[in-house]
């Protein structure tokens, strides 16, 4: 079996021969769900604690998405060669 030419991360399994990918949900997924919550907040009229931590957090979110979708470009661009 030949080495593959790119490094296996912790996003990926390597087990039984097989290599299994974990992939992050779309950014518009991550940020109906801040709507979702931030909805159920305001019907419930109490103030969200954390609403400038979810802020962070998505935008941290948007780099790692942008990162794993350029990884994964890259193995498919090797693998199709």
């Amino acid at each position: 079996m030949q080495r593959a030419p790119f490094d296996i991360t912790d996003d990926m399994d390597a087990g039984n021969g097989k290599l299994r990918v974990i992939v992050y949900q779309s950014e518009s997924a991550y940020n109906g769900i801040r709507s979702a919550v931030v909805w159920v907040y305001k019907l419930a009229r109490v103030e969200m604690p954390f609403a400038n931590n979810v802020g962070i957090y998505i935008n941290g979110l948007k780099r790692n998405i942008a990162a794993a979708k350029q990884h994964l470009q890259a193995i498919a661009a090797t693998i199709n060669k």
